[in-house]
């Protein structure tokens, strides 16, 4: 075989066979926008739909439907979230660490 030859494999044979199967049970493949990997709206919406208040943390992209659905919001400081949701006039707090969120709830 020459340095030249190249070999190719399929993703079968190129698996290893040790490799443990993860599994993600809040990932949904058809979220609201397409655009993340786990729907966080989905989410939101599973928990109210079980009769829970959902109170949500985010900072960026990924977190804006997942605040959008949930009862209340906490978006971190510096974050792209705060001004979409001020854009949006969705209600939020913003936050600097998640001692801050936790402190509004002590046990």
């Amino acid at each position: 075989m020459s340095s030249k030859t190249k070999t190719t494999a399929t993703k079968e044979e190129a698996k290893p066979a040790l490799v443990p199967k993860l599994r993600f049970p809040e990932f949904h493949e058809a979220g609201d926008c397409g655009f993340c990997g786990t729907c966080k709206a989905h989410v939101v919406r599973a928990l109210q739909r079980a009769g829970h208040k959902v109170l949500f943390c985010g900072d960026g992209t990924s977190d804006r439907h997942g605040a959008e659905a949930a009862d209340a919001v906490f978006a971190r400081e510096g974050g792209s979230l705060v001004r979409w949701c001020a854009e949006r006039s969705i209600p939020h707090t913003v936050f600097r660490s998640f001692d801050e969120v936790m402190d509004r709830f002590p046990a």
